[in-house]
């Protein structure tokens, strides 16, 4: 039970941490197409490629793609790749971020200003959780061997301890 429980909550902390690196990101996208107004679509697959396939789009007041990591989406509406609820959150909020546990993204956005186009930045939770995995699972091989050991040491001293007295005997 304290296993799960440890495990649960470092996951959790592992997750928000890796979320604070994801609303960095949408940040730094902002930024960097804010500093190059020409060039949106290059540095949104720039910024994709960089990170390893996480999603990038610059969405518009009206609801379109202004640049898109899929470069077929832009010019679309977005209202057909998420809930209205979320859509309305990060069009709403000059910062958005969460934790969409239903469909496994971390979703943040960043807008410079209010009539600036919204930066949005998504990764894959599977994704952002393979450190965290490489971690636990070295962790627990870990804790594995030294409990072996010790049943080792422990049947060792046993039958040490059992087999005096029949030595003494004999």
């Amino acid at each position: 039970i304290t296993y799960v429980f440890m495990q649960t909550r470092m996951r959790d902390d592992y997750l928000a941490t890796q979320m604070v690196t994801v609303a960095d990101q949408a940040r730094i996208y902002s930024e960097r197409v804010g500093n190059n107004q020409g060039d949106a679509q290059a540095i949104t697959t720039s910024m994709a490629n960089i990170s390893g396939g996480d999603i990038y789009f610059l969405l518009g007041a009206d609801g379109k793609y202004i640049a898109h990591s899929d470069a077929t989406k832009t010019g679309a509406l977005s209202t057909g790749d998420f809930s209205a609820t979320t859509l309305h959150s990060i069009e709403a909020t000059n910062s958005f971020k969460i934790i969409d546990e239903a469909h496994g993204i971390l979703i943040a956005s960043y807008k410079q200003t209010p009539t600036s186009p919204t930066a949005v930045s998504i990764s894959s939770i599977n994704k952002r959780l393979a450190g965290f995995r490489e971690i636990r699972n070295y962790l627990l091989v870990q804790i594995i061997s030294g409990l072996l050991l010790l049943a080792i040491v422990a049947v060792g001293v046993t039958a040490w301890v059992v087999a005096e007295p029949v030595r003494r005997l004999s």
